[in-house]
This record gives C-alpha cells, sequence and structure tokens, in this order.
C-alpha cells in the first residue's frame, strides 16, 4: 500500500499518455474521481492498482514514483531498457564497467569517530 503522502508521478503520466482521469479510471477498472485522490495523494494507493495503472500508462511501477522515492528520471530509464535488452555477454561488460565506478560515487558525509588510545 502506497501512503496518502507518498508521491507519485501519476498525473504527469496520464497526460502525457493524453488519457482523461475517466479513461485511466475505467481502464483500471475505478472511477476518474478515485484516479483523482491517488494522483494528489488523497487516499492510499494499493500496490495492485499501481501496477494496473502502470499497464494502462505504458510504463513501469518506478516510473510513477517521484525520484527520491525510486522513480527514474527518462534518460535512467533508457538506459535501463537498453541494458535489458544487451545479449547477456555485453550486459557483463557493462556490469563490470560499472563495478570498476562505485568507488567514484558520490557517499554521503561520514563522521569519523576518535578511536581509543591505549
Amino acid at each position: 500500500m502506497i501512503e496518502r503522502s507518498y508521491p507519485n508521478r501519476i498525473r504527469e503520466w496520464r497526460k502525457a499518455a493524453g488519457l482523461t482521469l475517466a479513461k485511466l479510471g475505467k481502464a483500471v477498472g475505478v472511477p476518474g474521481s478515485m484516479v483523482q485522490r491517488w494522483e494528489i495523494g488523497e487516499r492510499d494507493l494499493p500496490l495492485a492498482r499501481l501496477e494496473q495503472i502502470a499497464r494502462a500508462l505504458g510504463c513501469s511501477t518506478a516510473d510513477l514514483l517521484n525520484l527520491e522515492h525510486g522513480g527514474l528520471r527518462p534518460g535512467e530509464r533508457e538506459m535501463l531498457d537498453t541494458y535489458r535488452q544487451l545479449p547477456e555477454v555485453n550486459q557483463k561488460v557493462v556490469d563490470s564497467v560499472m563495478e570498476s565506478q562505485q568507488a567514484f560515487r558520490i557517499q554521503p558525509d561520514v563522521v569519523q569517530l576518535p578511536r581509543k588510545t591505549g
């Protein structure tokens, strides 16, 4: 269950697909007013409904989440789609490159605690 306060991008994807609240609601078996409540965070959104909405909009559930909650930017979605279409041997090459770059990831500040001496 996605909590009411949980931000989402349903409206953004719905508008991009050219669907009204009523049409998306019909596609997932609810009134358009319920879709609107989900979009604005007024009602809890069950995961099963989120999956139905994603299918109706032709995207993944991750695409419907805001970035801070695991959503993907369009470029990230494109990279992921490309990766998934690669032959396994090419995926392993990409995996190796990604692993080699882990040391360069931005890390949160680490506080060094004083060590005990003696």
